[in-house]
C-alpha cells in the first residue's frame, strides 16, 4: 500500500483462489478518500493471469513524476524480476505491454524483490534474492539502478552482487555488548567481486554474549 503525491491510496496484494481458469496474480485497489471507498479489484495487467505465477508485489513512488512503480515475481520458468508502472495522473496501471520492465530475468532463480525510489538522482534501485537453482540454499543479494535521465523508461546498469549467504566476520563489537569482542574464526567463505571492488567474506566468530 502507498501514497503518491495527491493523495490517492493504492493497494495491490496476491490473489489465488485456486480455481480452474480464473484470473489470479496480483490485484490492486485504489482510494481517493483518505480509505473511505475503495475501487473494485481488479487484475494488474502484465503481473496476472491463469497460473498464479505473479506473486511478491513491492511498491515505490517516483515523487518526480507521481507514478508508482511495483516491482513483482513471475515465478514461471523458475522466477524473474519485473517491474510495472502506475500513473497518478490518470490513476491507472499502464496498459498491457507498456511500463513493463525486465529486471532480472536469468536462468537462475530470481526471488523476493523490492523496489525504491531515490529523488536525488532521479533513479530507480531494486534488490532481490538469486538463488543458482531450486536446491541451493546460500542466496546472493543482488541490486541494479536505473541510469540517469531514463525514466520513466528506465534502462540499467549490470547487476551488482552485494551480500553473500555468509555473514562478513565482525572487526568491533556490537554496541550492546558489555564486554570487549575479538574475532576468533577465520573461516573464509568466498570473494565477491563487483564491477566496484573485490572483497573477502569470512563467517562470524562464536563469542559468549553478556548476560
Amino acid at each position: 500500500m502507498i501514497y503518491d503525491n495527491d493523495g490517492t491510496i493504492l493497494a495491490t496484494w496476491r490473489k489465488n483462489d485456486n480455481a480452474t481458469g480464473g484470473v489470479d496474480g496480483i490485484f490492486s485497489s485504489q482510494s481517493t478518500n483518505n480509505g473511505a471507498t475503495w475501487s473494485a479489484a481488479a487484475a494488474v495487467p502484465d503481473a496476472s493471469g491463469t497460473d498464479a505465477a505473479h506473486i511478491m508485489g513491492q511498491l515505490a513512488l517516483d515523487t518526480s513524476r507521481n507514478q508508482v512503480w511495483m516491482a513483482y515475481r513471475n515465478s514461471a520458468n523458475g522466477g524473474d524480476i519485473y517491474l510495472k508502472r502506475w500513473d497518478g495522473t490518470t490513476n491507472a496501471w499502464a496498459a498491457a505491454g507498456v511500463g513493463h520492465i525486465a529486471v532480472a530475468t536469468t536462468a537462475d532463480v530470481e526471488t523476493r524483490p523490492a523496489v525504491g525510489y531515490v529523488a536525488d538522482t532521479d533513479a530507480l534501485w531494486v534488490t532481490w534474492h538469486r538463488y543458482a537453482n531450486a536446491g541451493n540454499a546460500s542466496a546472493r543479494l543482488y541490486y541494479v539502478r536505473s541510469n540517469t535521465g531514463t525514466l520513466p523508461n528506465p534502462t540499467w546498469g549490470p547487476p551488482i552482487s552485494i551480500r553473500l549467504a555468509c555473514a562478513p566476520r565482525r572487526t568491533t563489537r556490537p554496541w550492546w555488548w558489555a564486554t570487549p569482542y575479538t574475532p576468533t574464526s577465520s573461516t573464509k567463505c568466498t570473494t565477491m567481486t563487483t564491477a566496484a571492488a573485490t572483497s573477502t567474506h569470512y563467517a562470524p566468530a562464536a563469542a559468549a554474549r553478556p548476560v
